[in-house]
């Protein structure tokens, strides 16, 4: 009898196993596909709207959605993104897309193949939040691509930088953990009529202790950069600073540039040193 009892224990058991992992392998695609197809439509993406728009709300302002999109293969695009504090709206982003591949979250990776954002505008710094909100701790950040990121025009407006000033901007980042490399690309132009450029590349590998970077700024007097850096009386700036290799030996080379004038030239080294306890 006990031996039938165990018989008849483990066969009800396995079928209840089988019965549980046929309803995760049906139910949770037809949740899925249902959830996706109410994101097809007016209803569903306004309820999803509302919802982002209350959690993200809050007495010191928050963030607001208008025009969301949602595809079968979970690209997305949002009309109008509204950033706001205490005293109103501060930065507005217009038509941004998101292209990316959600399978690839199985593996762990983030794998975006573009962002495009029409229009970011920056009316004002934004003031300190009244609310005290504690952190929860770090989040582990997952090994990413991102293809390419574009903002076809950043308009920044004079109360922040003290004059308007139009530009865009280009980027692409990886970071990878086998081998650990985390690799960057920033390219940013003035299209208002003043010339000015501001482009960047970096490279860092932890595990090889590596490091690489170029950075390059040229502008006219009264630029972006000088302003950002409150530079005595705005020049026209001309900078390239390039390092490259291990940190242990690690080498710089910088040339600065005020009105036309070389201000800075040289080279920088940064090398390890053995000491002895006593």
């Amino acid at each position: 009898m006990p031996r039938r009892r165990s018989r008849s224990f483990l066969r009800a058991t396995a079928r209840l196993l089988l019965r549980v992992l046929v309803a995760v392998v049906v139910i949770v695609p037809l949740l899925v596909l249902g959830l996706l197809g109410a994101l097809q439509t007016d209803w569903g993406r306004n309820a999803v709207v509302s919802l982002v728009n209350d959690i993200a709300g809050g007495p010191d302002g928050g963030v607001r959605l208008a025009g969301l999109r949602v595809g079968w293969g979970l690209d997305a695009s949002v009309e109008r993104v509204e950033v706001s504090d205490a005293q109103g709206t501060y930065l507005t982003v217009e038509q941004a897309r998101l292209a990316w591949a959600p399978l690839a979250l199985l593996s762990g990776t983030v794998d975006v193949e573009a962002v495009d954002v029409a229009r970011v505008s920056l009316a004002r710094l934004p003031v300190p939040s009244q609310t005290q909100s504690e952190s929860g701790g770090s989040v582990p950040l997952l090994p990413f691509r991102l293809g390419q990121a574009r903002i076809a025009e950043i308009d920044i407006a004079a109360p922040v930088v003290g004059t308007p000033v139009r530009l865009t901007a280009q980027a692409q980042a990886s970071l990878s953990d086998a081998p650990q490399a985390a690799n960057a690309e920033l390219t940013i132009s003035r299209i208002d009529g003043t010339p000015g450029d501001i482009a960047a590349t970096v490279r860092f590998m932890p595990q090889a202790e590596e490091l690489f970077f170029d950075v390059t700024v040229k502008e006219p007097r009264g630029g972006l950069a000088a302003r950002l850096l409150q530079i005595e009386g705005l020049p026209a700036l001309d900078i390239a600073l390039k390092g490259d290799g291990p940190l242990d030996d690690w080498q710089a080379q910088l040339s600065l540039a005020l009105d036309g004038r070389t201000e800075i030239a040289g080279t920088a080294r940064l090398a390890e040193t053995a000491t002895r306890a006593s």
